[in-house]
This record gives C-alpha cells, sequence and structure tokens, in this order.
C-alpha cells in the first residue's frame, strides 16, 4: 500500500465521505484585522475587513457604538407652518440658546439661521427657492456664514471679503444644499473646490468648521470644565459652541493643544506664546514676568512646571516652578534645554513632550529621550539637576495629539512606524521598528502618507479600553483594543485592531466620567461614543474572513458546503447578509435575513460598548443556510446596518469531505 492510499483509507475513517461534517469557529475575527498577511491563507481567528468594529465583552466582533451628538442637533423641529422667504415662524418658542444655527430644510436647502431664546421667530440671508415642509433640523455646531460676489458656478468662486481663518480646506454647504470641501486661503478672497457645482446656489453660504481641539480641563476643587476648539474661535460650552473664550487670542488656527497646570488651561500653537485660562474670563497670551515664552507649539505641564519648544523645534524651555509666566533664564528657577547636544542619530525636531513616572520624555520622530535628576524629591523633578537617563533610537513620535497614557504602565503614541507602547519599547530595545500595530503596518502607514502629522489624533478610554487614532484626511479610524493583547508566534506583543468610517478630527476621554468624547471633520459639533447612529446618520458592519483551508484535517481536500450555520448576537429589528465564496474568486453566493426585534433594548455596558453585562433584549440569533458550493478554500462575508447591539459569536460550515484536491 502506498503512503497516499494509507492516508486515504485513515481521512475515510476520521471523515467519511458519505456524512456532512461540522466544522465549526468560534469567535471568528477575534484577533481583528491583519492585513499585512491578506494574500495568504490565515487562521479564521484574523479577519480582512472590520469595517465599524470592536471587540465586545466577550471578545466577539461586534459593531461599535455612534456620535451620539453632545452639540444641541435635532432633526424633528417643526415651523407653525411651510416657511418661505427669509424669516420664519417655529410651531413652539426657542428653548436653547439664542445665537446661530445651521438649518436644513425639508428640500435639503441649508441657511445659518438666527435664533432667539423664547422667540418663535427665526431669520436667515438668502430668500428660499423651494417650497419646504413644516419639517426641518437644526445643528449649533461651530459655523461662519460667507458671501460670494455673485452666485457661484463651477469650481471656484469669489468672496465678498478676505478669508481671516487660517489656510485649508473647509466644508461649505452652499444654500442649495451642495456640500464641497472648499479650499479657502487666508487674507484672500479665492474660494475653489473639485466637483462642480449642480445647482443654482445663492451668494450666500454655509462654513461647518471641525473641531479641531478637545481637552478636559481641571479647574480645581472637583470643577471641570470641557475645552474645545476650532478655527475662529475657542468654547467651554460643548453644548452651543461659541467663541466665548478666545478673547484677544488669535484663534485663526484652532488646533490648539491643550495642558492642565495649576488649576490652569495653558494651550500650545506653533507660532504663538503659550495662552492661558483661570476658570473665569477668556483665554488669553501668556504675558512674561521675565524671560521670553516659546513658540513652537509642542509642549506639556508636568512637574510642576510649563515645558515647550521653541519656535526652533530644538530649545525646550521650562517655566519657574508653577508659574507660567517665569521664563528667565538667569534666575536659577527658569530655563532650557539644547536638543541640538542630544539627539544621537544626526539631527532631529521635538515632536512631543510628557511626563511618564518620574522622568520627562522628549521625542522627535526618530528619538525617545528619556530624562531624570536621578534624586525624586516632593517637587518632582529638578531640571537643573536633570540628565539623560535613557535614550532610544529609530522610532519617535509623529504627532503630540496622538499621546496617551494607559494607567500609570505605559504610554502610547504614533510612530513613524506604527501605534506604539513605551512600555514595549522600553523591554524590547532591539526591534524598535515592530509595533502594536504589526498586521496592519503597511496599510496604516499608507494612510499616514496623506495626513498631515499635526492634525492627526488619538486617546485613549479606559471605559471602553481601546486606543482610538483618528486619520481625518483618509477618513478613517483605527480601534486597537488594550484589553486582549496577544503575544504572536513570532513573541512579538499585537493588539486586536478594527477601523471605523469616521473620520476624528479631535477626541478626549474624560477623567470625571470615562466618556469618550469625538468630533468629527466638517460637522462642528462634539459626541460622546454612545448609541448607535452617527448623529442621527446610520453606518454599516462589516466582516469578511480570510481565505480559509477548514482545519489541517481536511486542507488538502475539495469541501462540497452543504449549509451555513452562524450565530449571531443581536437585538434584532435590522437585516444582514452573508455572502460565501471559494477558491480565491469574486462572491459565488449571497443571503440576506431580516431579524425581528427582541423588544426593548436594555442598556449595552452601562452606555459603553463591551463594558458589563449584556442583558434583556438582546440574544443568540442562529441562521441557516443550504449554501450549495464545492472547493478547496473558502471565504466568508458578513454585513448590516448598524441599528443596536450586533455580534459574531460562531461560524459553522457544515460540508462532505471530497478527494484531495
Amino acid at each position: 500500500m502506498t503512503i497516499q492510499q494509507s492516508l486515504q483509507q485513515t481521512l475515510a475513517t476520521v471523515l467519511p465521505i458519505d456524512q456532512v461534517q461540522p466544522i465549526d469557529f468560534v469567535m471568528p475575527g477575534g484577533r481583528g484585522l491583519n492585513t499585512v498577511e491578506a494574500g495568504t491563507l490565515l487562521d479564521p481567528s484574523y479577519c480582512l475587513v472590520a469595517t465599524n468594529a470592536v471587540i465586545d465583552v466577550s471578545g466577539r466582533l461586534a459593531a461599535r457604538q455612534g456620535a451620539n451628538p453632545i452639540t444641541f442637533e435635532s432633526n424633528t423641529l417643526l415651523f407653525a407652518s411651510a416657511p418661505s422667504g427669509s424669516s420664519a415662524t417655529l410651531a413652539t418658542t426657542w428653548q436653547q440658546p439664542s445665537g446661530p444655527y445651521i438649518v436644513t430644510f425639508s428640500t435639503k436647502e441649508v441657511r445659518r439661521a438666527t435664533f432667539t431664546n423664547g422667540s418663535a421667530t427665526i431669520t436667515w440671508t438668502g430668500a428660499l427657492t423651494t417650497s419646504p415642509t413644516t419639517l426641518f433640523s437644526a445643528s449649533a455646531g461651530a459655523s461662519q456664514s460667507i458671501t460670494f460676489t455673485v452666485p457661484p458656478t463651477g469650481t471656484a468662486g469669489m468672496l465678498t471679503a478676505n478669508w481671516t481663518q487660517a489656510t485649508g480646506q473647509y466644508s461649505v454647504f452652499f444654500s442649495d444644499g451642495e456640500n464641497r470641501s472648499v479650499l479657502l486661503t487666508n487674507a484672500s478672497t479665492a474660494a475653489s473646490w473639485t466637483q462642480t457645482l449642480s445647482g443654482t446656489p445663492q451668494v450666500t453660504a454655509t462654513v461647518i468648521f471641525s473641531i479641531q481641539g478637545l481637552a478636559e480641563y481641571n479647574q480645581g476643587g472637583g470643577v471641570y470644565q470641557q475645552i474645545l476648539s476650532w478655527a475662529g474661535g475657542i468654547s467651554n460650552n460643548p453644548n452651543n459652541p461659541t467663541n466665548n473664550l478666545g478673547g484677544s487670542v488669535n484663534v485663526s488656527n484652532g488646533r490648539w493643544f491643550f495642558q492642565n497646570f495649576n488649576n490652569k488651561a495653558i494651550g500650545f500653537q506653533f507660532g504663538q506664546k503659550p495662552i492661558v485660562y483661570t476658570g473665569t474670563g477668556t483665554f488669553a497670551t501668556v504675558v512674561e514676568s521675565a524671560g521670553t515664552a516659546p513658540t513652537g507649539g509642542v509642549g506639556c505641564a508636568a512637574f510642576g512646571r510649563v515645558w515647550g519648544v521653541d519656535a526652533d523645534l530644538q530649545t525646550i524651555k521650562y517655566s519657574g516652578l508653577l508659574d507660567e509666566t517665569d521664563w528667565s533664564l538667569t534666575d536659577g528657577n527658569a530655563g532650557l534645554i539644547d536638543m541640538h547636544t542630544i539627539w544621537s542619530d544626526g539631527t532631529d525636531q521635538v515632536t512631543a513632550i510628557f511626563a511618564f513616572n518620574a522622568a520627562l520624555v522628549v521625542c522627535g520622530t526618530k528619538h525617545v529621550i528619556f530624562f531624570t535628576d536621578g534624586r525624586g524629591s516632593m517637587l518632582g523633578m529638578d531640571p537643573t539637576q536633570a540628565y539623560v537617563f535613557d535614550m532610544l533610537a529609530g522610532t519617535g513620535c509623529l504627532s503630540q495629539w496622538t499621546v496617551d497614557h494607559v494607567g500609570e504602565a505605559d504610554v502610547l503614541f504614533l510612530s513613524p512606524n506604527g501605534l506604539q507602547s513605551l512600555l514595549r519599547l522600553t523591554q524590547n530595545r532591539n526591534n524598535p521598528v515592530e509595533t502594536l500595530s504589526k498586521y496592519n503596518r503597511d496599510t496604516l502607514l499608507g494612510q499616514i502618507q496623506a495626513e498631515v502629522p499635526a492634525n492627526i489624533s488619538g486617546c485613549f478610554n479606559n471605559l471602553t479600553g481601546f486606543y482610538i487614532l483618528g486619520l481625518p484626511n483618509s477618513g478613517v479610524t483605527w480601534c486597537f483594543d488594550q484589553r486582549r493583547k496577544y503575544i504572536d508566534t513570532q513573541q512579538e506583543l499585537n493588539s486586536i485592531t478594527t477601523t471605523w468610517t469616521m473620520a476624528l478630527t479631535a477626541c478626549v476621554s474624560l477623567n470625571t466620567n470615562q466618556q469618550l468624547f469625538i468630533c468629527r471633520a466638517g460637522q462642528g459639533t462634539v459626541c460622546n461614543y454612545s448609541g448607535f447612529a452617527d448623529e442621527f446618520a446610520t453606518y454599516q458592519w462589516a466582516y469578511q474572513s480570510p481565505w480559509m483551508d477548514l482545519g489541517p484535517q481536511v486542507a488538502q481536500r475539495l469541501k462540497m458546503l452543504k449549509r451555513l450555520l452562524l450565530i449571531l448576537f443581536t437585538a434584532g429589528g435590522a437585516s444582514f447578509t452573508v455572502t460565501w465564496s471559494v477558491d480565491f474568486s469574486t462572491t459565488l453566493g449571497s443571503a440576506t435575513q431580516t431579524v425581528a426585534s427582541f423588544g426593548t433594548n436594555s442598556q449595552y455596558g452601562l452606555g459603553q460598548y463591551g463594558i458589563a453585562q449584556y442583558g434583556g433584549a438582546s440574544n443568540l440569533y442562529p441562521w441557516k443556510y443550504a449554501a450549495h458550493i464545492k472547493g478547496q478554500y473558502f471565504q466568508l462575508g458578513l454585513t448590516t446596518i448598524v441599528s443596536g447591539v450586533f455580534a459574531l459569536q460562531q461560524t459553522q460550515f457544515a460540508t462532505k469531505i471530497g478527494r484531495i484536491a
């Protein structure tokens, strides 16, 4: 008997070909995305697509929660009668604060209208050209009206006045509801966009600002404020952002980096001295009692001092103890560190400064430098006694807005190589290019190339246990689960990774209640991570398995699929679509199923995704389908429009085992 005949006889006893063999995979996709090895056969614990997904408390690939607006937004408002012209009467008096609101009429026309608290009358510029119904939506998002010299057409127009905010791409709604990303240039009247206008808008349009800075300010005494900034304003009111804190500060650029210091909020921005807010009044530029404050925009507050890099991005200045106004270089209290003499691998520039335990950490793009005074005291680190006690070359930080602490043991940040763990770096010094994003390195780094590093944001949320990284130009947010990091076959630590179709421009995890606040590009609003809609809009959850051989026992044999079984954890009230393919072909089969609602959804983890126990109205839902197809290698896909809890628990391929392929 030949070896092949012996093998066939053995397999025949183990896998009789006349019987249907169920092949089960529990928690498929539970290790998240693996795009690096997408062209190979992979374990079903990985997936090639995990869109708008997270790993839930049970380790299942599940639908993320949504962006639930904290800023006032409503899509169910009513006029007393159908509006026309340039004013209208509300069905009830306005209960929100007075001010401008972005109004979208039922016919999609958009105006920036003026509302008055306690009044039912609203007004706007530019008479309506359609006949809307009484239903409309309104948003208090950060915005500004612009006026063209003539009604805009094509792909360009001229403003009646120079643009006073920073140069950049802005989300603009023309009066007829068309939305374009418009290039506006500071001190210029020129405006341009790529997609030709198809309608006939009026001269007035509305610019929607992205929230670019977001922080929780600790005022002391248990009092906290949320600080947000955009091109044209700084506010402490996420419910209704108006420029109530900008004061005399130049706020044309909204990208501020805020830090807490001695019951004050300090803001950093390149080209400006630090700004300070005491909890009352407005922000003001630091007025030095001595010396000159830094203007490099990179900084932090640590060890009782304000630290900031100067405009050369090489000279780090530190303030006097508990005094953001003292920048003297002669009184022995304030001082500087010249990084020119410290970089080990050629030159570099300072991109982030932060405290880690008893050390001050300074990052360049290819260096991580650790400073200590070697003594320890009640006053923290003494900069006059500071020295370099450790240095890592070959990696660094791309953006200070991506630095966040994970408890007391680790700091995460975006490096030129991917998402870095400072703890992993210090423990595995010999391989700084390996990162927590190892299995999606090429995809992530490719997207980073399209970004302005200073516009990338990231933060860790203790309640959900994940770190999110927002790439606004790519329109993608990467989610790195920190609860279930795993060690791969190369003995390297990795984060389970998924992606969201969400262009984050700012994010912060609140210390007071662990809520995750997020801001999306072109929305002008602040949202809480909760619910299952992105500011009333739906989003699709998608999963695609890798190509699978269905296990080593049958890897070399043809499989005749007879039935698919999926076990889902869902609240129902939605449809899902399953697709399947064989032998590296395009989709060969699909089926769609609607699941009736199981009742009122119970709270999914205390309002946060995957934190506590599921309950009540969500159930395990088995779905069987007679899918008939033959092949050696299989791929499975699953999509749904998210309306509630949805997770993939288990898949089963019921097959007859055929001959060796």
